[in-house]
């Protein structure tokens, strides 16, 4: 049986994320890519302070792959990650 590339991944056997753009991390959602967020108390005294889900680092891992095959990257559904397909 003879094989051809996937026309899905093209012989790659991943696919690139779309929502990454394969690279495995987004804008943070909680601070919007700042960095920082403002925390106050019931006195109105605020104070800025690194965000706590992105660590002041201003992106987090992709919620859509980070169980893919690698970070940014899904395993091809058409050809099951062998990049190939047969005909």
């Amino acid at each position: 049986m003879a094989q051809k590339a996937c026309p899905d991944c093209n012989y790659r056997g991943k696919i690139k994320c779309t929502r990454c753009n394969g690279e495995g991390k987004v804008t943070c959602p909680r601070c919007n890519g700042s960095g920082r967020i403002s925390s106050g108390d019931n006195y109105g005294h605020y104070k800025e302070q690194d965000c706590p889900e992105c660590n002041g680092r201003r992106t987090v891992a992709c919620p859509h792959c980070k169980y893919g095959v690698e970070p940014g990257w899904f395993k091809c559904s058409r050809c099951n990650g062998a990049g190939y397909i047969n005909q």
